[in-house]
């Protein structure tokens, strides 16, 4: 009887786990699903004002292939809150907020221009320890607006305005290569790196900014206003120092070896006209050695690409013209890759990661240099070198065009 009812005790207990349920579960109903978190610093006040793109799930489609349940509805609503932490902001929104709000979707955090300036260094100890917000969220630095005002602004093609901005991000990183995404955790890491300063890609608001979170924004053709990714924030001891456009930004992409693929124009030799060389590899390397007790950088490109359009009369079959455009094209990435030097050191800046590589050759040097990096980096003497390889010139050698 004894040895039945311990049985019976064990399967009991054996049973009580599956009896649990979900505890801690929560409708979704019940949640305001963040897309995007904006941060701006509030005029002549220490205050944070934290916005809050919310996703409005009626408006999206299932996964399964369903229709929206209100596909003519807001797509999102922007909250916002302000305190003297990123954290009372947040509990404070639950004062406008009907739900609850929940971070494990948040795709984006859009950073406002004039709180870079003052300074993010203290900006992410809450993000760090949150258990709901990933550290691989990317991050955007608005241009000259404020966060919360590029939170607001509709997009057509993609529904939820953080995918969009997301996707842009990705896309041009990987066909233009004048932004690059940086997520909280790299952010972090450079920000304590004795050796590393700071690089956030830019977001601007093209067009007319006031009509962005109108529904009209989403009815028209030619937007009123659009989410263009732009730039590269250059920081210096957390704070927003300048900005990298255009080649500037290129040349750094390619001395950090981040340069995805990207378009080099070059001019044509005999006449008006240009041969647009699409890179489709590159691969970069920085070798530090020291002379005469200083450090000096190498640096060392070589890339592939293709001939993907020539609007002038040159006969790509002879391989003294395809040599020619192979020199021009080497000595344009050296430029950039000079110019991305020499703007770096003008800002006492290493944003090139020279500082890394001296102290992965050169450890014992590094730690005598690494207390007054930023004067010797200004000063340090580089050499660059590029390789350029034609692969491809596309489905024809002619072009139709007569000299």
């Amino acid at each position: 009887m004894r040895a039945s009812l311990a049985v019976r005790a064990i399967l009991l207990m054996a049973l009580i786990p599956f009896l649990t349920g979900c505890w801690n579960s929560r409708e979704l109903k019940s949640l305001s699903i963040i897309g995007a978190i904006g941060i701006d610093k509030m005029p002549d006040s220490q205050l944070y004002r934290v916005s809050f793109q919310i996703i409005n799930p009626s408006t999206v489609a299932s996964a399964g292939g369903g229709t929206a349940a209100n596909p003519t509805a807001m797509p999102i609503t922007v909250y916002t809150g302000t305190g003297r932490t990123i954290f009372e902001a947040i509990r404070k929104t639950s004062k406008i907020s009907p739900r609850q709000l929940f971070f494990s979707h948040i795709r984006l955090l859009v950073i406002g221009e004039s709180l870079a300036r003052e300074g993010v260094s203290n900006l992410f100890d809450f993000f760090e320890r949150s258990h709901e917000i990933r550290l691989t969220t990317k991050l955007l630095v608005a241009r000259g607006v404020q966060a919360e005002k590029l939170l607001q602004v509709l997009t057509p093609l993609e529904k939820i305005p953080a995918n969009a901005a997301y996707g842009k991000l990705e896309s041009t990183k990987k066909l233009w290569s004048e932004s690059l995404d940086v997520g909280v955790d790299d952010v972090i890491n450079t920000l304590i790196s004795p050796s590393k300063q700071l690089l956030i890609s830019g977001a601007r608001i093209v067009g007319r900014s006031e009509e962005g979170g109108k529904k009209s924004n989403l009815e028209n053709a030619k937007l009123p206003a659009e989410i263009e990714i732009k730039g590269i924030a250059l920081f210096k001891d957390g704070r927003l120092e300048t900005w990298l456009d255009d080649d500037l930004a290129r040349g750094t992409l390619w001395i950090r070896d981040e340069l995805k693929t990207t378009v080099i124009p070059i001019p044509c030799k005999r006449e008006e006209g240009i041969a647009a060389i699409e890179v489709t590899r590159s691969s970069t390397r920085v070798r530090a050695s020291m002379e005469d007790g200083e450090p000096v950088f190498r640096v060392f490109v070589r890339e592939e690409g293709n001939v993907n359009e020539v609007t002038c009369a040159v006969d790509l079959g002879k391989k003294e013209e395809i040599l020619r455009y192979e020199d021009e094209w080497k000595a344009e990435t050296e430029r950039q890759i000079r110019e991305a030097i020499r703007f770096a050191q003008s800002q006492s800046s290493d944003i090139l990661g020279f500082g890394e590589v001296l102290n992965r050759s050169h450890p014992k040097t590094w730690k005598k240099l690494e207390d007054r990096w930023s004067s010797i980096f200004a000063r340090c003497k580089t050499e660059v070198r590029a390789e350029a390889y034609i692969r491809r010139s596309g489905m024809r050698l002619k072009p139709y065009i007569k000299e």
